[in-house]
């Protein structure tokens, strides 16, 4: 079993298959079988397990006793998809590689007919297959069979009426997914920005376009999925995280609009490719390390307190702006950075509105209100370490989002205030106001 540390080198030759795991191991096993039942030539496998409370250690070394090249990389805790991704595609060697979901059962050919669409034209960056489950154009609808012996005669019976078939599409799902290794090197890998998961893949499909390059379907290629498997299995209240990507995509993207299908192509094409913008770094640390160039808070104070407030947590950062103004003195050379996310004018309008409410309530003198500082600059995915290197420490809010948070700060150096009450708060601020600036 090879260890992901350090730079992979390129292997021609070889297909590197990524696939993030979330227990559901026994979907994994299935996965893997047939990955390898129907795969010809070298194969790598990169195995990254989020934080399964099942044993995928133990499958990774079945598979190598088995003679299988597996590379394990292991999260103590969910990460997300994106994040997971990125491990993933960095620790890769081959020089073709896939992402796959571990609750797709890939079909004879797959691979072959996936290679032969992406190499019948330079132009074409990103390739994808026919499905019976996913949302937009892959799907074939007609898609009826039972059990794995079921699939094997309907996948072959479709590639057959289908032999070599390709259409572009200004969007491809990420449950399956074939590039050149050099597409990473380009635009590189999945912006975690979308945590959990969802649109993650929409994204990434539109700065490939943008990059000038196509994406494609192997129409003469069929494979299973289950389908949202891992959210199930972890409970994860998928309607609300589905809705919080979508208010994070519509913030990137510029696009004003219900959930639901977007012009993938204008949006894409409206400007042309940017690394500074468009490239996201696979290794978390070329973006969140404690040199990170900080973001200017004009008018803040020396010591800065972080809150994060993000719709996926509701209206838990108030309670933090509460406790913080319950600790707060005036003599406190003190400022809170309420950080708005995504920083859309609408959610600006109303994080602004709550804290506003808030402060008005304390019924003090203008010169005793705690210093609460609304930020909402747009940040490029590459830049995100430039807020926490801005801060004096992070207040967790309590929202899902809070993993991302702290793992992000951890990595810029920055203290994470876990439980936010105003007591916690008020040891915080006193040798942190003795201590001076930060920086």
């Amino acid at each position: 079993m090879r260890s992901p540390a350090g730079e992979a080198r390129r292997q021609p030759g070889l297909l590197s298959v990524v696939l993030p795991v979330l227990n559901n191991l026994a979907l994994t096993r299935a996965c893997v079988a047939a990955l390898r039942a129907h795969t010809p030539g070298d194969l790598e496998i990169v195995l990254v397990d989020n934080g399964s409370e099942e044993d995928c250690a133990a499958l990774a070394r079945e598979l190598c006793a088995g003679g299988a090249e597996v590379v394990l990389i292991a999260n103590e805790r969910n990460e997300g998809f994106a994040f997971a991704c990125n491990q993933g595609f960095a620790a890769a060697r081959g020089e073709l590689v896939a992402l796959l979901n571990n609750d797709v059962i890939v079909t004879q050919g797959w691979f072959e007919g996936m290679r032969s669409v992406l190499l019948s034209d330079p132009r074409i960056a990103l390739v994808g297959p026919r499905t019976n489950r996913a949302s937009g154009p892959q799907v074939v609808k007609e898609a009826a069979y039972e059990g794995r012996a079921g699939l094997e005669a309907f996948a072959a019976r479709w590639s057959a009426a289908h032999p070599g078939e390709r259409a572009f599409l200004p969007r491809l799902v990420g449950l399956c997914l074939l590039l050149r290794r050099e597409l990473l090197d380009v635009v590189g890998g999945f912006d975690p920005c979308f945590w959990l998961g969802n649109f993650e893949d929409d994204d990434f499909c539109l700065r490939v376009l943008r990059s000038g390059r196509l994406l494609a379907v192997a129409n003469g290629v069929f494979v299973h999925h289950e389908g949202s498997a891992t959210w199930r299995s972890s409970r994860i209240d998928y309607g609300a995280l589905l809705r919080d990507n979508w208010l994070w995509f519509c913030e990137k993207w510029g696009y004003a609009g219900p959930l639901g299908p977007y012009p993938a192509t204008r949006l894409a094409l409206e400007h042309g490719f940017d690394p500074e913008r468009d490239f996201i770094p696979l290794r978390h640390e070329e973006v969140f390390h404690a040199e990170a160039p900080p973001l200017a808070l004009e008018g803040a104070r020396d010591l800065r307190l972080l809150c994060v407030a993000d719709p996926c947590g509701g209206s838990d950062w108030k309670a933090v702006l509460a406790a913080y103004c319950r600790a707060f003195r005036a003599s406190d050379p003190a400022t809170l950075v309420l950080r708005v996310e995504p920083p859309s004018g609408d959610r600006l309008a109303e994080v602004t509105r709550a804290a506003e409410a808030l402060l008005a309530g304390l019924r003090r003198d203008q010169a005793e209100l705690p210093d609460v500082l609304i930020e909402a600059t747009r940040i490029h995915a590459r830049r995100r370490g430039s807020l926490y290197t801005a801060a004096s420490a992070l207040l967790l809010t309590g929202s899902p989002r809070d993993p991302c948070h702290a793992r992000e700060a951890a990595s810029c150096e920055l203290p994470v205030l876990r439980a936010a009450t105003p007591e916690a708060m008020r040891a915080l601020l006193a040798p942190c106001a003795a201590a001076g600036p930060r920086r």
